[in-house]
Parts: structure tokens; C-alpha cells; sequence
């Protein structure tokens, strides 16, 4: 499968334990993207609503990732991306891009949105004695 590596829970969470691990040890940032279902108001969507949307999202999110990247669905409305080794303006872009496309596949429907929240993870600051 071309794109994102989708795993379950309990493995999206070994991989992000091991690559926050690995942060201590190196200057890089991964960043966690959580992206909502949402209705006009920005209240979760119905389970009927969900389980009609969820699966088109999954497809959206692992057709616009890189093959490196790691996701998991989260709650019945919600992912979980994470993102390795890009920028802050970078990872606007990524998010964007997925919702554009999501919301090409709504087509005029103007009941649903898609939020996204980002959250970033530090590695080590460099310093002169490393």
C-alpha cells in the first residue's frame, strides 16, 4: 500500500514510545496531528455519520502521507498522525492538504468539517559540548 503506515492503537503507541525515545538522543521534532471529525458547530459527529466518514478519511490521510509516516484511528471520530522530521510551516501545509482533499470528497455537503490540532515533540538541544 503506496502512503502512511496505518497501525492499530496498541502499535501506534510502541512506535511513538521508541521514536519519542530516540528524541533524547537527537536534534529532530516529530509532530502529532489530530484530526476530528466535526459538524458545523465543531461538535462530534453521529456514530451513523462517523462510520460513513471514517473510512474515506483513513483512505484520504494514508493517500497524502509519505510512506514513512504513522497514523491510527483514535476515537470513533478522530486520527492520530505522526509526522517525523518536518517543519513547522511544512506541517500546516500537510494538514491543509488533507482536509482540502477530504472535503473534495464531501462535495457540496457543508454539514461536516475536519479539525486538526498539532502538537510538536522536541529532541535534544544541541550545545557546544556534544
Amino acid at each position: 500500500i503506496q502512503g502512511a503506515f496505518y497501525q492499530n492503537f496498541d502499535t501506534f503507541m510502541q512506535i511513538y514510545r521508541f521514536v519519542e525515545r530516540s528524541l533524547r538522543r537527537r536534534e529532530e521534532k516529530i509532530h502529532i496531528i489530530l484530526l476530528t471529525l466535526t459538524d458545523t458547530q465543531g461538535e462530534f459527529i453521529t456514530i451513523v455519520q462517523q462510520a460513513k466518514w471514517m473510512p474515506v478519511l483513513h483512505k484520504v490521510i494514508q493517500q497524502h502521507l509519505r510512506v514513512g509516516d504513522a497514523f491510527t484511528q483514535y476515537s470513533s471520530g478522530q486520527y492520530i498522525i505522526m509526522l517525523v522530521g518536518i517543519s513547522e510551516d511544512h506541517i500546516q501545509k500537510i494538514s491543509n492538504r488533507i482536509c482540502a482533499a477530504f472535503h473534495k470528497h464531501l462535495g457540496n455537503s457543508k454539514e461536516f468539517g475536519l479539525k486538526y490540532d498539532v502538537y510538536a515533540m522536541e529532541g535534544k538541544v544541541k550545545n557546544d559540548q556534544d
